[in-house]
């Protein structure tokens, strides 16, 4: 349910479409000019591959060989907010995963959980980051985001509250998400 109101938000705030996850349709997304993709689904990691990447709605996981297989995309950000999706393995002496199967196909960053996420929490993150990354005024870093969201958790280990904890940003540590929509702010 906190999924599907953080997609809901995402929309009315920011414009964002809904594709529904099925694969074909993630596929195609990540084949078309979409330049930023935020994905607030289930996710999995699973190293020996079986159910490992991004849940769809027919129970099947869109994998990181999938993803890896669209070869080059216009996505240059990817938010998967989604548990597990931060995690990986190394295959054939590479890193593998979710986030590096986005890194290969051209994105400059990804944001994703290492481990399982509080629902309620992944929303709150989810919605603050791009309220303060694309607030006008203020020019957070997505690193920097995160850096505040783990100094925020300061003694809040063992609680939903430690979701915030999950989240590792891959990418530069001065990059900055700039958009040209309209802003709330």
């Amino acid at each position: 349910p906190e999924a599907e109101a953080e997609g809901t938000s995402l929309t009315v705030r920011y414009g964002a479409i809904t594709v529904e996850p099925r694969t074909p349709d993630v596929l195609r997304l990540l084949k078309g000019s979409v330049d930023l993709v935020h994905m607030a689904v289930h996710g999995k990691f699973d190293s020996t591959g079986t159910e490992d990447g991004i849940r769809m709605v027919d129970g099947q996981y869109l994998s990181p060989l999938s993803i890896s297989g669209v070869g080059g995309s216009a996505v240059r950000f990817a938010f998967l907010n989604a548990c597990q999706l931060g995690s990986g393995t190394e295959v054939f002496g590479q890193y593998s995963g979710m986030a590096a199967a986005f890194l290969e196909i051209g994105a400059m960053a990804v944001i994703a959980p290492l481990w399982k996420v509080d629902d309620a929490v992944a929303r709150n993150v989810a919605e603050s980051f791009y309220s303060d990354v694309l607030a006008r005024h203020n020019r957070t870093t997505p690193a920097e985001f995160f850096r505040k969201q783990r100094c925020a958790t300061r003694g809040a280990e063992g609680t939903a509250e430690s979701t915030r904890m999950a989240y590792v940003f891959f990418g530069h540590p001065l990059l900055q998400v700039v958009w040209g929509g309209k802003r709330d702010d």
